[in-house]
């Protein structure tokens, strides 16, 4: 009988391992700095990065975008960076308003950078997900749109600690299951 309470304490300690280690995962991925918050209206800002490395653009206000186009234009080299569209465009919750990154882009060079919106005018946000529901509704006022500019943190990672997460649960409960049909509380029935 010592041998079971030792192995349900032990895949009890896995199981909770693998929840602290989705729960790390998780606040690590929601952990990247936010560079700039800046209103839609304002079409172009010059941004000081400080660092080298990966960053993601979106837009706060709506979580269903069309139409929208970047363009980053480097001061130090007076050329264009390039910007590649997130395939999983990962949704959050700001101050009480959806966003959605919509794209991602690389600094290599530490200095000042021009992020410049292409045709405000065309964008279309709605706050639905769904494309159904979003027929119906009306568009976001531009005016209630900000532009947000962050580290960049992969989706991959998202989904990673996600399974982490439900993989130790999963564990923890088919192990208390287990263990307590082992001492005979939970009987099953025919």
């Amino acid at each position: 009988m010592a041998g079971i309470y030792l192995l349900f304490i032990l895949i009890f300690i896995i199981g909770l391992f693998f929840i602290v280690l989705g729960w790390y995962k998780y606040k690590k991925f929601n952990s990247a700095k936010e560079i700039c918050l800046y209103p839609l209206s304002q079409n172009s800002k010059s941004i000081l990065f400080a660092k080298a490395g990966n960053y993601t653009i979106g837009i706060v206000g709506g979580s269903l975008i069309n139409n929208f186009s970047v363009s980053i234009l480097s001061e130090i080299e007076n050329k264009n960076i390039a910007t590649t569209e997130h395939i999983i465009k990962h949704r959050f919750f700001r101050k009480g308003k959806f966003g959605i990154y919509y794209y991602n882009f690389c600094i290599n060079k530490v200095g000042d950078y021009t992020i410049i919106i292409n045709h405000p005018e065309k964008i279309v946000v709605k706050n639905s997900t769904s494309k159904l529901i979003s027929l119906l509704e009306n568009e976001v006022s531009k005016e209630n749109l900000f532009i947000i500019i962050k580290e960049y943190s992969s989706p991959s990672s998202y989904i990673f600690a996600l399974l982490l997460f439900i993989i130790g649960l999963w564990i923890l409960l088919l192990n208390v299951t287990y263990f307590l049909y082992k001492l005979g509380i939970l009987v099953p029935t025919n």
